[in-house]
């Protein structure tokens, strides 16, 4: 189960505001090519082809069209990756300054899922599914 999923199934959050929460959290993710560039896996002018490729490729991941222009390799893809990540704002973090959930409470909702995730995986070894 996914955190949404989860902040939904509970009725922590309503599907709208979860929908708003991630769009808020997408546009405060930053590019990939800005990260790129600042840990030094790519140049500027590199970036600045892969989005050239991008307009005829739109369906194509960033990371994607880079590596297959030989800029990046997979294991530096891997890594952006997960800086990106790194640099996300985490989702309840989102819905706290959107008002939605208390700060102080973030920890205990996330503890929360994480023991739902638990016991779901739990259900699934003891049923083999």
């Amino acid at each position: 189960m996914r955190l949404e999923e989860f902040l939904v199934k509970e009725s922590i959050a309503t599907p709208t505001e979860v929908s708003d929460a991630l769009d808020r959290q997408r546009t405060s993710r930053p590019p990939l090519g800005e990260i790129a560039v600042r840990e030094g896996a790519m140049r500027t002018r590199d970036v600045d082809a892969v989005l050239m490729w991008k307009r005829f490729d739109k369906l194509r991941p960033f990371g994607e069209i880079a590596m297959d222009l030989g800029y990046i390799n997979r294991r530096q893809l891997e890594e952006l990756l997960r800086t990106q990540g790194q640099d996300t704002i985490p989702l309840l973090d989102v819905l706290a300054a959107m008002g939605v959930v208390d700060q102080g409470a973030a920890s205990r909702i996330e503890r929360d899922y994480l023991w739902a995730r638990w016991e779901e995986a739990a259900e699934r070894r003891r049923t083999g599914t």
